[in-house]
């Protein structure tokens, strides 16, 4: 990465991306799961 002047900042490998996208994923099961819990209490 780098800043507005063009200055090296830091760096991104892929496995960085792949455990960030992986948190992200883990984060959308677990809302998908509560949300199905609350739809089949609605309809009971």
């Amino acid at each position: 990465m780098v800043n507005k002047q063009g200055v090296l900042e830091g760096i991104i490998s892929v496995d960085d991306l792949i455990e960030l996208l992986a948190e992200e994923m883990n984060d959308l099961v677990e809302l998908i799961g509560r949300e199905r819990k609350k739809e089949q209490r609605k309809c009971v």
